[in-house]
């Protein structure tokens, strides 16, 4: 039988995530079952461990197998680690989040594609934003930036990091940075192709706002949440909601009460 190498099984499982991220779901199901294959042919190609009279206990097993192919391990290692902390991230437990985060990046030298290493720094970045540790997210985010700013390909992906840099910065209370990071965001989202653009495009008008009336400058935080409700992709999402919410913030700062009773009846005819 053809010995088969870790490090193929390990490129399988990373396209296998790859897939999976994509939602390309009979990609992901044929690649799973080559997956399952190969590392069944791999476990049967192992160099044969040495074997006593007595049958070895399971943790024995486990551990040898450990030593003998570590590559294969530590990629397991780190995909396990990695779904269960955006597992504990969609329900809100970011700290759990953070600690298979981490055990993860004790692998991360074996995940062979630097997208793949962008999309895990992204994710830890992402979960210190939610706890407030925003220096270690920036940290991140730099490193998520570098790596998807290497290819034309990922220009959504640098869209997403400039606009985690612009939360951070305006948690931080830091709003020149903070405009500046969503301005590159909404000049790099013009450019996309994607459905999603408009509605992203959205988002970063809605952000905007908030840092010009962060900053005071109310009647351009009224600009933007126009330009962001205007767009017909954002403002029928909960975002949506959330901006028709600031603009009556803004109407009623500015006492135009007239101009947001007329709006907001327009909107929810």
């Amino acid at each position: 039988m053809e010995k088969i190498l870790s490090s193929q099984v390990g490129i399988l499982i990373n396209d296998w995530y790859r897939f999976i991220r994509t939602f390309s779901v009979p990609d992901a199901e044929i690649l799973k079952e080559q997956v399952e294959k190969e590392i069944e042919n791999m476990l049967e190609s192992l160099e044969p461990i040495e074997m006593t009279q007595q049958r070895p206990t399971l943790p024995n097993l486990l551990k040898e197998i450990e030593n003998k192919q570590p590559h294969v391990k530590g990629t397991l290692d780190y995909y396990s680690n990695f779904f269960r902390g955006m597992h504990e991230f969609h329900h809100k437990n970011y700290v759990a989040a953070i600690n298979f985060y981490k055990a993860a990046e004790e692998h991360l030298k074996n995940v062979p594609d630097d997208i793949e290493r962008a999309e895990f720094h992204y994710k830890l970045a992402d979960a210190y934003y939610r706890i407030d540790q925003h220096f270690v997210s920036l940290n991140h985010l730099e490193k998520a930036k570098e790596m998807y700013s290497t290819s034309e390909f990922y220009k959504a992906k640098v869209v997403g990091c400039n606009i985690k840099f612009g939360a951070n910065m305006y948690d931080l209370y830091r709003l020149v940075e903070a405009e500046s990071y969503y301005r590159e965001a909404l000049s790099l989202a013009q450019e996309l192709k994607e459905d999603t653009a408009r509605r992203i495009i959205g988002v970063i008008h809605h952000n905007l706002g908030l840092v010009k009336k962060r900053a005071g400058e109310i009647e351009t935080a009224e600009n933007e949440f126009l330009n962001s409700i205007q767009i017909k992709e954002h403002a029928e999402t909960i975002a949506g909601i959330r901006t028709l919410y600031m603009l009556s913030w803004v109407f009623y700062e500015q006492d135009k009460k007239d101009k947001g009773n007329q709006y907001f009846t327009y909107r929810l005819k």
